[in-house]
């Protein structure tokens, strides 16, 4: 696997952990910005195979560190 898609999904990881750290995102936004993305990335890698990849690495990224945070902040026991 290259290194600068492996750098590109962790960079986006990283992204997406401080997004959510900062604001709350509901799961289906990121469920529908998953989706969405996959769609262009397709759409990239008709045209350029490289690109197409990078993006799709990157969309994935993002969404699983939102993922993660909403998943590892569950909802207050004490409220």
């Amino acid at each position: 696997m290259n290194p600068k898609i492996v750098s590109a999904f962790l960079i986006c990881f990283i992204f997406g952990v401080g997004i959510a750290s900062l604001y709350l995102i509901s799961e289906n936004i990121v469920w529908l910005s998953l989706l969405g993305g996959m769609f262009l990335a397709m759409g990239l890698l008709a045209v350029k195979k490289v690109w197409g990849t990078v993006f799709a690495c990157m969309i994935v990224g993002a969404c699983l560190g939102v993922w993660y945070v909403n998943q590892s902040f569950g909802l207050n026991e004490y409220e």
